[in-house]
């Protein structure tokens, strides 16, 4: 059945692409508004969130991947508010869009890139950035499933400044 959106209804996650994770079975799907989801293709179950981590209920924060560099230390401290802005500023892609799989075998590790447009980098209006200040960046990411951490790939995001924001679409 086909319904229309009122004007109170809100685009919550707003799907922009999925891909099948042959290695490890999951749909990648990455989601404008929320952040990148993985749900296992069999069971349906959330696997991870792959977001920012404000304002998730109780429910989702157990699926929220953490921070680490490429040696596993915790690369922020989300539970610090100038962490959580660096993060934010640095770390998080906003407005994802284009997932594009790095082929992998390794069972539990998932590595992909994405488009991120940079839609205000904030969940806090006083701290978003506006679009002349704001940037758009592909990023590369590896997910250890196992261990539920998240690693920025070293990317090219620096080659793209706010003359290059782009605020919606996108593809890698």
């Amino acid at each position: 059945m086909i319904t229309t959106q009122s004007a109170t209804d809100i685009d919550w996650l707003h799907i922009n692409q999925s891909n099948l994770n042959t290695t490890n079975n999951l749909i990648i799907t990455s989601g404008r508004a929320q952040g990148i989801f993985a749900v296992d293709a069999d069971t349906s179950r959330l696997a991870f969130i792959l977001a920012n981590h404000e304002d998730w209920n109780l429910y989702y924060r157990s699926y929220l991947l953490t921070t680490v560099d490429e040696n596993g230390t915790a690369v922020y401290d989300l539970s610090d508010e100038d962490d959580i802005d660096k993060a934010d500023k640095d770390f998080w892609s906003w407005g994802y869009h284009a997932v594009l799989e790095v082929p992998n075998t390794t069972q539990g590790i998932v590595e992909f890139f994405a488009f991120g447009n940079g839609n205000f980098r904030s969940r806090n209006v006083e701290k978003a950035i506006i679009p002349n200040n704001n940037y758009s960046r592909i990023v590369r990411y590896r997910v250890d499933i196992n261990n539920m951490t998240l690693t920025l790939i070293p990317d090219i995001s620096e080659l793209w400044k706010s003359e290059n924001y782009v605020e919606f679409l996108a593809v890698v």
